[in-house]
């Protein structure tokens, strides 16, 4: 797969992932847990990230990655919405083939730019652990 067509997907599913994004509201029904940074914080995180995955596209050796990497921009793009709505068993099921596919390319292809997005995945994944318990507990 032409590393172009990767550049050209991520560029459509980043717009249409600020469609998404604007359109929704991230306020959840429940306490925010006292390690949730605040809400100022999640723009300049995801603006790095993707940042990082832009950069991470020229690094992708092999198809598999290529097409991992795509996938994974599609469940990030995907994630807003299920987690928006709530579906948190959903949204942590998603995370976690996030971490899976991104811990896989970052060890075939030794892409390092992706370190701080499989970080803050891992954060999301608390943080989403639990809005899951508050969810049940109520």
């Amino acid at each position: 797969m032409n590393t172009i067509i990767v550049y050209i997907i991520y560029s459509i599913l980043y717009i249409a992932n600020i469609f998404i994004s604007t359109k929704l509201n991230f306020k959840q029904p429940y306490n925010k847990p006292k390690f949730q940074p605040p809400d100022f914080i999640f723009p300049i995180v995801w603006s790095i990230l993707y940042t990082l995955l832009f950069f991470s596209i020229q690094h992708l050796d092999s198809n598999t990655t290529k097409i991992f990497f795509i996938i994974q921009m599609i469940i990030n793009v995907s994630w807003s919405t299920i987690f928006n709505n709530q579906y948190y068993i959903n949204s942590l099921i998603l995370i976690l083939l996030l971490l899976f596919l991104n811990i896989f390319i970052l060890l075939k292809d030794r892409i390092f730019l992706l370190l701080p997005y499989i970080i803050w995945l891992s954060f999301a994944c608390i943080l989403n652990i639990y809005y899951l318990l508050q969810k049940y507990k109520n």
